[in-house]
């Protein structure tokens, strides 16, 4: 029978705005849903019929313990309030990207932070 193994990202697949993870689309939803609520990021929507999550960097009011509290920009960023994280599933496993309202890749460093702590929990 089948054992659950966590997803794994590709060493190679983190780039920027977006990382591939070797691993069905069924099982990352809920472990990026988890590791944003874990990190303390705001989830505005989530639709996993579409793989968008619209999170909110300016409405986010962490503690002093949280993850985003080490991020001093993050409260203070003028260009991005929300942004949106989009799980496509691919041959290779699932992609994860960060896009703005207009469905366009982009990075800032609030966006990164977020790529970064998604690597670092699905590996």
């Amino acid at each position: 029978f089948f054992t659950h193994k966590p997803p794994t990202p590709s060493l190679s697949g983190l780039v920027g705005s977006e990382m591939c993870i070797r691993d069905s689309y069924e099982r990352v939803w809920p472990e990026v849903i988890t590791s944003l609520d874990t990190y303390g990021i705001k989830i505005l929507s989530a639709n996993e019929d579409n793989g968008t999550i619209n999170v909110s960097i300016s409405e986010q009011e962490p503690s002093d313990s949280s993850f985003l509290s080490s991020l001093a920009f993050w409260k203070t960023s003028k260009n991005v309030d929300t942004f949106n994280i989009v799980l496509i599933s691919n041959q290779d496993g699932t992609s994860i990207e960060i896009q703005n309202d207009a469905s366009l890749n982009f990075t800032n460093p609030a966006t990164e932070e977020v790529i970064r702590a998604l690597y670092a929990s699905l590996r």
